[in-house]
Formats: structure tokens, C-alpha cells, sequence
């Protein structure tokens, strides 16, 4: 390890996101738009996404209303099926005069014609995310549909890939069965982003946690909030409880959902800077690879907020993805109450053999 810390920095635009919360469009909620855009901006949340059960909702025009500016609401829904998952659908349009102001009704459909009706729902690009795909009821995509880790295969009457994302961290950031499965399907080159929510109902249920973090151009996002999709469907974002994590090559050049190469000795050198605040009890930084871990340095208390900011290097031995991960211990009360401070990039893939493919690691043989 080279831990001496970089004397050029390299910072990147960053928007913060909760992908899926609730409001009184919701049928199981009871949480008034103006609440929840005072959460948004309280929170310092940027990119608050509303995800309606059997409506389509958003918090732009009550932020207008409200004169709450620096926040940008995200129309969104919940297609919410009583057989085989939930899917959250980010942007949509708003329709007035349309039924359940626009929303796509999944209860004719399987899941091939649910998400290419999700996909065809109006004109423009739009992300559709798996929630909470594990858990054995009627809202788990992943049970219902008998997806195998060890294949990333499942039932082929209900299994389909046409989705973005998969929500692995779903209200706190706890490592659960998901983020196995994310890792399994990553492995089999069924790249999907690393994303999370709040799945907040409740009033006393804070939103923004945990937190996704996507490195997009704010201005555009200003001008469409179609600008979300490639940034995410590209997987240039993180998810965090606390911690605000820098992953890039050593050079900078490459970040998270990027893809690099090796040196003349074959050897790959990323850099990863963790910044928090001092309350924030955090444990080490993690070099996951093709989901494995590999190296752990120990995070020191610190008062300046940058926690961490060192260089991996590693030797792969084929094509091979590679995630940064940090371990908190602890909770984040008083000011949030969500389990321990982890925090997970998305994947930077390395072409070991430099023939400009990258094969997944799980069709490689060791």
C-alpha cells in the first residue's frame, strides 16, 4: 500500500438520490407531499424520487409551491405486482387526465410484457430497478422467480433481465442476500447497478438513507431528468450510509462503472479516498474482487474529514471487476436511525489481456 495521501485531488460532480419513497398517493401511506419536500431539502437530499404505489407522483411542483429551491423532485412509481415483485420506474411523466395520473397497471402482465410496458410507457429513456428482490413474499422478484446465484439463471416463465438496477441496500445499509446476488449476476457479465432506498412510508421514516450517489452534470439534470438514466444504467454510482467515497484509477482517469486496463508489469492501481465526519465510527476499507475481498486497511479516526486516501494495487489474472467497499460500526443516531455506516461503489472493470473485451470473470476459468 502506498498511504501516503495524493497531493492532486480530483473532486467530480456527485448528485445524491433516494430511489424509492412514498407519499399519500401511495395507498399504505400517509405522508403529505409538503412533508416530504421538507425532508428533501432539510436532508440535503438533491434528487428526491418519488415511487407511488399504482400512481405516478413527484415533488417538483410542491417544491415550486413551497419556494424550496436546490432540490429537484423526480417523478417515479412503484409498479407493484401481488405475484411476482415490485419495480420502481424512474422518470416519468406526469399525466393528469390519465388514469392514476399515467401509471402502468401490472396485473395482466408477465414480467417480459410488464417491463417493456414499463419501458413503452411514454416517449424517452427511463430507469426500471428491482426492490427488495429477496425475502420470500409476493414483492421479491428474485424468490418468485427462482433466480440461481451460481448460474444467474431462473425460472424462464418469470425470469427476465430487462431491468437497470437492483435495490441491494433497502432502508439501511446492512449486507443482505442481494448483494450476493448482485455479485453473482456481475460475475456472469449481467452488469446491473449497485442501488438502494429508503422505501420510506412513514412521516417518522427518514428519507435519504441510505443514499445513492450518481455522478451526472447537475445542469442537465436541471434541464431533463431523462439525464439520470446512462449515468445510472452505466453504473457510475455508489451507495452510502454515511461515507462519501472517491474510487478511481490511480491517474483519475477511469471511476466508478469505468473500465481500464493493466501496466506493462500487469498490475492495476486504483485510489480511494474516504471522507466523514469524525462522529461517524468507521471500522476499514475494503478491495473487493469479481466480489471476493482482497485487502482491508483499517480507518483511523480523524478530525479533518478525510478518513481515508490510499492506493490499492493488485495482479489480476483474467479480466476481472473491482468494488470499493467501507465498514462502519455502530449506528448513526441522533441523527439518523439505520444500522452501521457501509458504504459500496459500483464496479471498475479491468481488460487483464488489454484485447479491448472484458470476458466476466465467471465464464473464465481460474
Amino acid at each position: 500500500h502506498n498511504r501516503n495521501a495524493y497531493n492532486k485531488r480530483c473532486y467530480y460532480q456527485w448528485m445524491s438520490a433516494d430511489c424509492h419513497i412514498h407519499a399519500t398517493r401511495s395507498p399504505d401511506s400517509d405522508t403529505p407531499y409538503s412533508i416530504r419536500a421538507q425532508q428533501a431539502v432539510t436532508d440535503e437530499l438533491d434528487l428526491p424520487i418519488l415511487t407511488e404505489h399504482v400512481q405516478i407522483g413527484g415533488l417538483q411542483p410542491t417544491l415550486d409551491a413551497l419556494e424550496l429551491t436546490g432540490t429537484l423532485g423526480v417523478y417515479g412509481q412503484e409498479v407493484t405486482t401481488f405475484e411476482y415483485g415490485h419495480f420502481n420506474a424512474f422518470p416519468l411523466i406526469e399525466d393528469n387526465l390519465g388514469t392514476n395520473y399515467g401509471a402502468v397497471f401490472p396485473y395482466d402482465k408477465r414480467p417480459t410484457e410488464l417491463f417493456e410496458a414499463i419501458r413503452n410507457q411514454h416517449a424517452g429513456d427511463k430507469i426500471i430497478q428491482v426492490n427488495h428482490p429477496r425475502g420470500g413474499s409476493f414483492g421479491a422478484y428474485f424468490d418468485v422467480a427462482k433466480l440461481d446465484a451460481d448460474s444467474a439463471t431462473g425460472d424462464p416463465e418469470m425470469w427476465d433481465t430487462n431491468w437497470d438496477a437492483i435495490e441491494v441496500f433497502n432502508g439501511g445499509c446492512h449486507l443482505r442476500e442481494e448483494f450476493d446476488d448482485w455479485i453473482a449476476l456481475t460475475n456472469h457479465g449481467i452488469g446491473r447497478t449497485l442501488a438502494a432506498g429508503s422505501d420510506s412510508h412513514g412521516e417518522a421514516s427518514p428519507i435519504g438513507l441510505p443514499r445513492t450517489w450518481i455522478e451526472v452534470d447537475r445542469d442537465a439534470v436541471v434541464a431533463d431528468r431523462e439525464a439520470l438514466v446512462e449515468p445510472i444504467r452505466s453504473r457510475q454510482v455508489f451507495v452510502s450510509c454515511g461515507p462519501f467515497i472517491r474510487f478511481t484509477t490511480v491517474d483519475g482517469t477511469v471511476g466508478i462503472g469505468g473500465r481500464t486496463g493493466v501496466d506493462a508489469q500487469g498490475q492495476v492501481s486504483f485510489r480511494a479516498e474516504v471522507s466523514a465526519p469524525g462522529w461517524i465510527a468507521l471500522t476499514e476499507a475494503r478491495l473487493y474482487r469479481n466480489g471476493q475481498v482482497i485487502d482491508a486497511i483499517p480507518i483511523e479516526s480523524t478530525a479533518d474529514g478525510i478518513r481515508l486516501d490510499i492506493e490499492f494495487n493488485d495482479i489480476p489474472t483474467k479480466d476481472s471487476w473491482y468494488m470499493l467497499g467501507v465498514i462502519g460500526s455502530g449506528n448513526l443516531m441522533p441523527v439518523y436511525n439505520s444500522g452501521p455506516p457501509n458504504a459500496f461503489t459500483n464496479p471498475i472493470e479491468v481488460d487483464m489481456d488489454g484485447d479491448g473485451q472484458w470476458t466476466p470473470p465467471a465464464l473464465v476459468s481460474d
